[in-house]
Parts: C-alpha cells; structure tokens; sequence
C-alpha cells in the first residue's frame, strides 16, 4: 500500500465500547489530566494526543481511533468537561465499540500491484457473474457449460492471486479496501452458479457476514444472486461509483468488519 491522506466521506458513529489496550489506555489518560484542568495536566494531556500520531490511513485502525484523535486534540472539545465525562464512561463501557463508515473512494491510486491485480480479478468476476445473471437469470440453475467453465477459471485466478498477498495478523492494521476484497473472494470464490438464478438460500459462505451486517440489517441470509449483487456493489464502492456501508466491531481484543 502506498502512503496517502486519508479521505473519509460519510463518516459517521457511535461509541460502545473500547478493547483495543493501546488507544483506549491513552485516551482515558489524556482526558483524566484534561478533567484536572490545571494548565500543567492540559499541557500534558495535548502532548499525549499530538505524540500520539494517527494511525495508518485507510486502515480499520484509523476507522475506529483516528476521529478521536482529532476531537481530544481540538480545544472545543477537550474544554468541554461534560463531553469528556461522557467519553470516558462510553470508553470503560464493556457493551462493544461499533463504528459506521459510508464509504465512496477511489482505492485502486493506493493499492500496490499485487493488491491492484487482486481486486482486478475480483472485479471481473463479479462483471462476468452479473452480466451472465442478466442473461440468463432463472434458467442458469439449469446450468451452463461454458459459463461453469469460466467461472471455474475466473474463481481459480482469485484464489491463486488471494495467496500472494500478506496481509496483517491483526484486523485492525488491515486497510479498509483489504477487508473488503478478502470478504468478496470468499464469495466469488464459492458460489453455485448453477443455482445463482435460484430462490434457494444459505449459499454464502459461512463467516463471511458478521453478526452485524447480516442480522441487524437484512432481514434473512440472501441467495446466491443477493451475495453477487452485494459483492458488486461494495467493488464499485473501491473506485468511488456507489455507496458502502462498512460497520466495525471492537471487543475483547478481536476487531469484527461486516460489509454486506
């Protein structure tokens, strides 16, 4: 990944709760020295959050740290003592910490080329998909030869290309577009397009969306073709063409990214 400014549009969200011990043991310092209110501790206090620095653009990181970042190092805001109150109980709170991104950006400028080709085998795979679905809609559940073939081939370059990336252990330290195309090659990678046209349900691969995208916002597990269609959208979503709702979920040490 290339270096770059990040440039979130939409974003939008609401503090649960704050597992991630680094971040969330320097917050709750900065704003007990800023509730001291002596000109010593809000010295302090600002030196820790400018010290700080923001974590690496368009990483899952910056989606949940990088606001606060900015908020506790403006004077409207660490002058405030109810706001800082409220965010140190908000951060103590074991409920979870969701975050909500609506996401339109062009990624692919800061994408190197293993991760460009990576998301060019998604895309056309899912350009491929869509159109065939067009084409044929319901009578593709009685299979294609040629169009079985192809996918084969186009789900065979996505999981050879998908083993060349190396990406972070830790969820957090992934960028925002690597979540995304790791959770769309688990869907194009496992599709039964022989049923894509069908009614039948429950062909998304397990895991690939979280508690939060899938029950809290859609009221049953799409089919194969509902998969596809969501896949493509949140592709297009990675160059800037169509809106993605991205939701983050922090709790305990695990980080949880649901995208459909």
């Amino acid at each position: 990944m290339e270096a770059g400014s990040t440039q979130w549009i939409g974003l939008v969200g609401q503090l649960v709760m704050i597992e991630t011990l680094n971040y969330r043991k320097v917050f709750l310092e900065a704003i007990s020295l800023y509730l001291e209110g002596t000109p010593q501790t809000v010295a302090r206090a600002r030196n820790i959050i400018a010290s700080l620095g923001r974590p690496a653009p368009y990483t899952i990181s910056d989606v949940l740290w990088g606001p606060y970042i900015g908020m506790l190092g403006g004077a409207e805001y660490f002058e405030n003592r109810s706001e800082l109150q409220r965010l140190a109980r908000q951060l103590r709170n074991s409920d979870g910490f969701v975050r909500r991104v609506y996401l339109k950006f062009d990624f692919r400028p800061v994408m190197g080329p293993s991760e460009l080709q990576w998301f060019n085998s998604l895309w056309q795979t899912a350009q491929f998909l869509m159109n065939a679905l067009q084409l044929f809609g319901k009578d593709m559940r009685e299979g294609n030869r040629n169009l079985v073939a192809e996918y084969e081939r186009l789900r065979s370059n996505i999981r050879t290309v998908a083993k060349s990336i190396h990406l972070p252990k830790l969820e957090e330290e992934n960028t925002v577009y690597e979540v995304i195309m790791q959770q769309s090659s688990a869907v194009l990678s496992d599709l039964d397009v022989k049923g894509i046209g069908s009614s039948a349900r429950g062909l998304i691969p397990h895991g690939t969306y979280s508690v939060i995208a899938s029950h809290q916002r859609l009221p049953v597990v799409p089919d194969a073709a509902g998969s596809l269609r969501a896949v493509a959208k949140a592709l297009e979503a990675l160059t800037g063409s169509e809106w993605l709702l991205l939701t983050v979920h922090a709790s305990g040490h695990s980080t949880v990214v649901g995208v459909f």
